[in-house]
């Protein structure tokens, strides 16, 4: 038999074969030699060795894990301590319930208008920034906003954000300047 121990903030994951028995907690643990452990550090990010829907069968694993479901026509927005951490693209992910908390904003892309509480810097980061599209509208000049080629409302001087999806979104900049004629 191996003698495995677990630290705090840390959770074993045993397998026998390539499959996985159990989760192993903190303490001090006999293994036999044919079982493998593979130990993660859990204020860090978890890439599953197996399946995720096989630990998540576990009732032990599944106390340990929050899950977030990233529908296809989603991304999701990771924060830690208030910050922006990354982003989440569509998939399921299990994250560690530990000292470290993460936030996470669930953004449905159908939908082409970018939600109030979401940080207008944070859309100008290159890993977001390809999910939006940027109008800008200058202050001698007045924007028709377009959807599917139909008038939607006028844009007054300012940057305009919102999400990229199937639907067409155009914005016509009219000048509001005087011209001789």
């Amino acid at each position: 038999m191996k003698f495995v121990t677990i630290y705090p903030h840390q959770v074993g994951l045993m397998s026998k074969n390539g499959n996985y028995c159990q989760i192993l907690t903190e303490g001090k643990h006999w293994v036999w030699p044919s079982q493998d452990v593979m130990v993660y550090d859990l204020t860090k990010d978890f890439v599953p060795p197996f399946e995720l829907n096989i630990l998540l069968a576990d009732p032990a694993f599944r106390q340990l894990v929050d899950v977030v479901e990233v529908r296809d026509n989603e991304i999701a927005l990771q924060y830690l301590n208030g910050n922006f951490r990354k982003l989440l693209m569509p998939g399921r992910y299990a994250i560690w319930k530990s000292v470290v908390q993460y936030e996470h904003t669930i953004v449905n892309l159908n939908s082409y208008e970018i939600a109030e509480g979401i940080d207008r810097k944070l859309l100008q980061r290159s890993d977001v920034s390809v999910y939006v599209r940027v109008f800008v509208v200058e202050s001698y000049e007045e924007g028709l906003m377009y959807v599917g080629g139909k008038f939607e409302r006028k844009l007054g001087p300012g940057v305009y954000y919102f999400w990229k999806n199937e639907q067409p979104i155009a914005v016509q900049n009219a000048d509001l300047r005087q011209q001789l004629m």
